[in-house]
């Protein structure tokens, strides 16, 4: 799996906010993508290429397309409440389906038109998704009502173009409105080369919230994926802390408000920081990327060979806003590299909620870590009571 990576600059400059294109599901300049092909849940009947009038079958792709959805990354698909709309995602069983069957329902609402934004289902899996061997992915769909307007996006960094699609287009039978009440094979094509199908780090579902043949005010139901729900052993979440003076206890790192000591903060317009008070208060008044608080690896090495858990204490002072994926996020990034990130969490909220959030994080690189707070285009949080612990290390790891 070839990736890329960038070296994270020693000074923090005050224009580095910015849109990170992986992460955004943007049709522009992304013409290069096939039209996804289409096959019908119905045995015998030949495979046939939306919109063109050759019969393709499966040997097409180089064999069987490989399945997209499992009951894993079914799982891990979140939906976003936004300005133009809300999306929920939930693993139900299978409509028509035997009863050993689950499917991941979407459950879409378009509340009002905005140009430029959109209402989203994705995952971001970790470690990437591996599709080397594999030249096609079905996705089986089913619509409850007649929908012309879902589109499909794949991310792998390997590719070229701003956004880095491995696939981006819309789900469709026959060029046409997918059917409501009806299961459709949708056979999504990835690029000839597998170093650019190795890595998926992006799987996602959304609807334009500027296209106007969407309706508003009403639910748009689509399931995706029948799988059984099989899951792999999951260790304690969170893991336990030891009793004080136990012998193979959580070794505390560091604690306290990130105001002083091992911490930068950003600056620059449209991003502040105030310690002044109790805690610190991350603010963003402008879209994109907004890392706002970092520890310095310097200072506060994150090494590979170690799980660390970290905690924090947070209150929501202004909920996100200003595009469609707007989050409070919090992640570990090596000072080498922007594609070897750990322990990512993102959380919305609104205005004057509470709660705790628990990341595990174990570095891969074997160059130090950093952690980073920020938002995700606008709204401002509260971070307090800070608690960095190691909790695991591995026999080969540096002392």
């Amino acid at each position: 799996m070839r990736r890329r990576s960038a070296s994270c600059p020693a000074v923090w400059p005050a224009n580095e906010r910015g849109d990170d294109p992986a992460r955004d599901p943007d049709t522009a300049g992304e013409t290069a993508n096939p039209p996804i092909r289409r096959t019908m849940n119905t045995s015998g009947r030949k495979r046939r290429a939306l919109g063109i009038a050759v019969v393709l079958g499966a040997s097409a792709f180089g064999g069987e397309p490989a399945e997209l959805i499992d009951a894993v990354r079914a799982l891990g698909m979140s939906g976003q409440a936004a300005a133009a709309g809300r999306v929920e995602a939930e693993v139900v069983p299978a409509p028509d389906g035997p009863p050993d069957l689950y499917s991941l329902r979407m459950r879409f609402r378009l509340d009002r038109h905005v140009q430029g934004q959109w209402i989203n289902v994705f995952t971001e899996p970790s470690p990437p998704l591996d599709f080397s061997a594999a030249t096609a992915l079905r996705v089986p769909v089913r619509a409850e009502q007649d929908m012309s307007f879902l589109k499909i996006k794949l991310v792998d960094p390997d590719n070229p173009g701003p956004n880095h699609s491995a696939f981006e287009g819309a789900v469709s039978d026959g060029g046409g409105a997918l059917p409501a009440g009806r299961w459709v094979d949708a056979i999504v094509p990835l690029p000839p080369d597998p170093a650019r199908r190795d890595g998926l780090t992006y799987v996602g579902f959304y609807i334009s919230a500027g296209d106007r043949s969407v309706p508003s005010d009403r639910d748009l139901v689509v399931y995706a994926g029948r799988f059984p729900l099989v899951l792999p052993p999951r260790p304690p979440w969170p893991p336990p802390i030891p009793a004080a003076g136990a012998e193979a206890g959580a070794r505390l790192v560091w604690s306290g408000v990130p105001e002083s000591g091992p911490w930068r903060f950003a600056s620059g317009a449209g991003r502040s920081v105030d310690a002044s008070g109790r805690g610190v208060v991350l603010r963003a008044t402008a879209n994109g990327w907004n890392e706002l608080v970092r520890s310095d690896p310097d200072r506060l090495p994150l090494r590979s060979g170690i799980t660390y858990r970290l905690g924090f204490d947070y209150r929501v002072e202004e909920s996100p806003h200003g595009e469609s994926d707007a989050t409070f996020y919090c992640f570990a990034r090596a000072a080498d590299s922007i594609d070897h990130d750990a322990g990512w969490q993102r959380w919305t909220g609104v205005a004057g909620g509470t709660g705790r959030r628990t990341l595990l994080i174990t570095p891969e690189r074997s160059t130090p870590y950093h952690l980073v707070f920020g938002i995700r285009h606008q709204g401002a949080i509260r971070i307090e009571a800070v608690d960095l612990r190691e909790i695991a290390r591995a026999p080969e790891a540096a002392p």
